[in-house]
């Protein structure tokens, strides 16, 4: 999944997009779309510290 996933940014030329899944009961990942401005902040919380684990991974990135 993750290959396509990069796929899809490289064609429609995006740096990042917040891309948006249903998983199924059965455990099938079905994608729903891709926003290139996709919101997070909303879910930001001491027990969900998405903003912490964003810059933890951009740090990374960065450092390669």
């Amino acid at each position: 999944m993750l290959q396509s996933l990069r796929r899809y940014a490289a064609v429609m030329d995006l740096a990042c997009f917040a891309a948006d899944f249903i998983v199924q009961p059965s455990g099938r990942w079905l994608f729903l779309e891709a926003d290139p401005s996709g919101q997070w902040a909303w879910t930001n919380s001491p027990d969900l510290p998405v903003a912490k684990a964003i810059a933890t991974v951009l740090e990374e990135w960065c450092e390669l």
